[in-house]
Parts: structure tokens; sequence; C-alpha cells
């Protein structure tokens, strides 16, 4: 059992590593070519973090 498990564990790793360097690679290529989508990622990301702090305050004060 702890065979397969470790097994598992170490195939969900490899195809995980797998899947994300694509993304990232394609995210790359994507975000040098077009400076309009770059510019809207930071910005979204941005707003993103901004929600999630304002978020956590929130809580942290109720």
């Amino acid at each position: 059992m702890a065979v397969q498990i470790g097994a598992l564990g170490l195939s969900h790793v490899v195809v995980c590593g797998v899947v994300y360097s694509g993304v990232a690679t394609a995210a790359r290529v994507v975000l040098r070519t077009r400076p309009a989508v770059a510019r809207a990622v930071t910005r979204g990301s941005g707003v993103a973090m901004i929600l999630i702090a304002a978020g956590l305050l929130v809580e942290r004060l109720h």
C-alpha cells in the first residue's frame, strides 16, 4: 500500500511539473508578443491581490 501511495504521489508531482512547465512556456510566449495582454494580466493580478488583502483585513477585524 505504501509503495502504491508513493508511486501515485510521484506520478502526480511529475504530471503537475510537466503541465505547469507547458503553461509557463505558453504564457511567456503570449506575454512577450502582446504587451497589452501583459499589462492586463499585471493589472488583474494587482486587483486580485488588493481584493485578497481587503478580505483578509475584514476577516481579521471581525
